[in-house]
């Protein structure tokens, strides 16, 4: 199967990076990605810019619905990203992103 195998959990994320600016991911192991990120082994954009604050994660029955949300959530500009983490919530944040109602039982965890 190309994405992987039919039942993994696939997250979101959100970091916030050392210089400010925001880097948005998918990856199904939070801890291992992020450790990949500290070391300058994540993605091209992170290399340099560390520290990271981790600013919420979602989880996705699969990489294409992860990628998906990815791609919209890139597609915003950073404030209106953070008014929604700041003021919504993540579900709100992730809704947005789809621009429609998070399917039932996801939650954007902090």
């Amino acid at each position: 199967m190309p994405n992987g195998k039919a039942d993994e959990v696939w997250f979101v994320y959100l970091l916030r990076c050392a210089d400010g600016t925001l880097y948005c991911g998918v990856t199904n192991n939070i801890e291992r990605r992020l450790t990949q990120h500290h070391r300058g082994r994540g993605a091209r954009y992170t290399r340099g810019r560390a520290p990271f604050i981790l600013l919420g994660h979602a989880p996705f029955p699969g990489r294409g619905e992860a990628q998906r949300v990815e791609y919209r959530i890139k597609r915003q500009p950073t404030d209106q990203k953070l008014a929604c983490l700041a003021t919504i919530g993540g579900d709100a944040f992730v809704a947005g992103a789809l621009q429609s109602a998070p399917a039932e039982g996801i939650t954007w965890n902090p």
